[in-house]
C-alpha cells in the first residue's frame, strides 16, 4: 500500500514539473475601430492640369471658395474624431480625394495631425481627379509597402477609373495585414453596362486577394470602401460570400462582406437613393479574420453606418438622409452624402512565458 503510494505521488509530482516547464500562453485582445467613409467631392480650390475639376473652383458653378473648402475638411474631422469617441478609428478608408494637397490639408486644419495620422494616396487617371486613400495612426500601424493597381476595362477601352490602393503594414505588436481601399465605377450609365466595368474591378480584386492567400494562406485582407454596389448584387456576390453566423465555418481561402450582416435597429445603408437605404459603403475581409483567436479578428455584428446626427438632414417624405455639401449647385454646408461605415476587430496579444 505505502509503494503503490509513493508511486502515484511520483508521478504527480512528474506531470507538475512537465507542466512547469512548459510555456504557458497568456491570451489578451484589444480592439480596434475600422473606418470606410465617401467623404462627397473632397475637392481643393486650385485646378489641377488635364483634370475635370472646374465645378470646384472659386469661379466654378458650385463657387467653391476657400472658406467652404475649409468647412468641409472641418466637417470631415469631425465626423471621424465623433465616430472614434475615445478611441480614434486605427483605420480610415476614405473615398472621392482629389490630392495630396487636401489630404495633407486635412491633416493640418483638424486635430487628425495631431492625433498622430499619415496616409497613402493612389495617382489615378480618373478624368475628375478623384482618388482613394488611407489614414492610419503612424505609432499603431506601419506600412511596409504602398501600391496601386490600375485596372483596364475591355469593352471600354476609354474608360479612366480610380486606381485600387493596396496597403501592406503591421501593428503595433508586429501582426501583419493587407488593405485595400477601393471606388468602383458608378451606376450613372445603367446597371448593364456599369455592372460589366465593376467587374472587371471586382476581377482585378479578387486576383490580387487570390495572390496573397496563396503567398500566406493565414493572410488578413480587409477591403473596404465604394463599391457602387450591394452585398446582394451578383458582381460581387461570387466572390464575396455574405456572413451567415459565427458558428458557420467559413475558410481561410475565401473572402467574407462583414456588411451583408447588417445589425438590427440600425440605418440599413450607408446611402440613401430615392428614399431607399443602399449599403454600397463595404467592408470585405479574409476568412481567417472570422476564426476566434486569430491574430486580428472581426468583433460579430459591429459593422454598422454610423448616423452622426447632426450631419443628417430631414427630407421631404420627412426621413433622414446624410446632410452633404451641396444639392445640385445650391451649398447647403453638410459633409457628404454617404454615412461612414466603421467595424470592429480584436487585435490579439499572446505573451508566451515561460515558467522556472
Amino acid at each position: 500500500m505505502i509503494h503503490t503510494n509513493q508511486q502515484a505521488i511520483r508521478m504527480c509530482v512528474l506531470c507538475l514539473l512537465i507542466l512547469m516547464a512548459k510555456p504557458t500562453v497568456k491570451v489578451r485582445g484589444e480592439r480596434i475601430k475600422v473606418m470606410t467613409f465617401n467623404v462627397e467631392n473632397l475637392f481643393d480650390t486650385r485646378h489641377d492640369e488635364g483634370k475635370n475639376d472646374y465645378e470646384f473652383l472659386p469661379d466654378g458653378a458650385n463657387e467653391w471658395t476657400r472658406e467652404r473648402y475649409l468647412r468641409k475638411l472641418r466637417n470631415i474631422g469631425e465626423v471621424i474624431s465623433d465616430v472614434g469617441g475615445v478611441g480614434w478609428p486605427l483605420l480610415v478608408g476614405l473615398v472621392e480625394v482629389e490630392n495630396e494637397v487636401v489630404m495633407d490639408d486635412l491633416l493640418h486644419s483638424t486635430p487628425l495631425g495631431a492625433r498622430g495620422y499619415e496616409y497613402a494616396i493612389t495617382h489615378s487617371p480618373d478624368e475628375r481627379g478623384i482618388d482613394v486613400a488611407l489614414l492610419y495612426i503612424k505609432d499603431l500601424f506601419r506600412p511596409d509597402r504602398v501600391e496601386e493597381f490600375r485596372v483596364d476595362f475591355p469593352h471600354s477601352p476609354n474608360t479612366h477609373s480610380r486606381n485600387i490602393l493596396h496597403v501592406h503594414g503591421h501593428f503595433y505588436n508586429g501582426t501583419p495585414l493587407d488593405v485595400m481601399v477601393v471606388h468602383l465605377p458608378s451606376r450613372r450609365e445603367g446597371r448593364l453596362i456599369s455592372d460589366r466595368k465593376r467587374q472587371d474591378v471586382v476581377s482585378v480584386l479578387q486576383a490580387k486577394c487570390d495572390s496573397i492567400l496563396h503567398r500566406d494562406p493565414e493572410a488578413s485582407i480587409l477591403v473596404m470602401g465604394d463599391f457602387n454596389s450591394t452585398p446582394r448584387d451578383r458582381v460581387t456576390r461570387v466572390w464575396a460570400h455574405p456572413l451567415v453566423s459565427r458558428r458557420t465555418a467559413y475558410r481561410r481561402d475565401l473572402m467574407y462582406d462583414l456588411t451583408s450582416l447588417i445589425p438590427s435597429g440600425v440605418i440599413p445603408g450607408s446611402y440613401r437613393y430615392r428614399g431607399v437605404w443602399q449599403q454600397i459603403d463595404r467592408m470585405i475581409v479574409s476568412g481567417s479574420m472570422l476564426l476566434p483567436m486569430a491574430p486580428i479578428s472581426y468583433l460579430w455584428e459591429s459593422t454598422r453606418s454610423v448616423v452622426v446626427r447632426r450631419w443628417m438632414q430631414q427630407d421631404a417624405d420627412g426621413a433622414l438622409s446624410p446632410k452633404r455639401t451641396y444639392g445640385g449647385h445650391s451649398y447647403i454646408g453638410g459633409v457628404s452624402d454617404h454615412l461612414p461605415v466603421v467595424a470592429q476587430f480584436v487585435l490579439v496579444h499572446k505573451d508566451l512565458s515561460q515558467n522556472q
